[in-house]
């Protein structure tokens, strides 16, 4: 198994919070809106919102009252290899703020196997999700660091004031010799994503 990445955080989504569960996408099982207490028990979340917040001090933010938090897990008998869960501080209820997954490739050259993959969500996404609008896929590159990054991605958008969106990703590392290329799929509040910008800058 490759190492795992810390997942490319592009997101979006759309709906009143409490409205999503019945219609918008799921990954895992899991939609926005509904409660994380209906996979994981109070004890297991807070351990691996502990956990991501230890191992990696961007996660450790101390001026935001109420803050997201986010809980991350490797997956092992799934389709996809990793997946993190956001979710506001302050909610006693646990409520889905986003959830974003990555499905790793093992060669450099699988970047069109990433593309296949990629479309074949895209048409789930068309058949299960109402009232988005598709914008279409874009390439891009960008530079974290030393490195470079191909991306290729698919975006839905719905059409309210606090637009929500699904973006589906594959990620070509061009510079890293190690990785292969990954798939990434998100969805997320308009509370999520504005506080990924804010935080981020991304």
């Amino acid at each position: 198994m490759l190492l795992k990445k810390i997942p490319l955080f592009l997101f979006i989504l759309f709906l009143p919070l409490n409205s999503y569960a019945d219609s918008f996408y799921r990954i895992e099982g899991m939609t926005l809106g509904e409660s994380l207490l209906k996979y994981y028990s109070k004890s297991e979340i807070l351990k691996m919102t502990s956990s991501i917040e230890k191992d990696n001090e961007a996660y450790r933010v101390k001026d935001d009252n109420p803050k997201m938090r986010e809980t991350n897990q490797s997956l092992d008998q799934s389709y996809y290899d990793y997946i993190s869960i956001m979710y506001s501080s302050d909610d006693p209820e646990f409520l889905i703020h986003s959830v974003v997954a990555d499905k790793y490739f093992d060669t450099k050259e699988s970047f069109e196997e990433c593309k296949n993959e990629m479309n074949k969500l895209a048409l789930k996404v068309i058949k299960q999700t109402k009232n988005a609008d598709f914008l279409g896929p874009a390439d891009i590159t960008e530079n974290i660091g030393n490195d470079r990054r191909a991306i290729t991605q698919i975006v839905f958008r719905s059409d309210n004031s606090n637009p929500e969106r699904i973006q589906i990703n594959c990620i070509d590392l061009i510079d890293n010799t190690i990785w292969g290329d990954y798939l990434n799929i998100s969805i997320k509040t308009y509370r999520a994503e504005t506080y990924i910008r804010e935080r981020w800058g991304m």
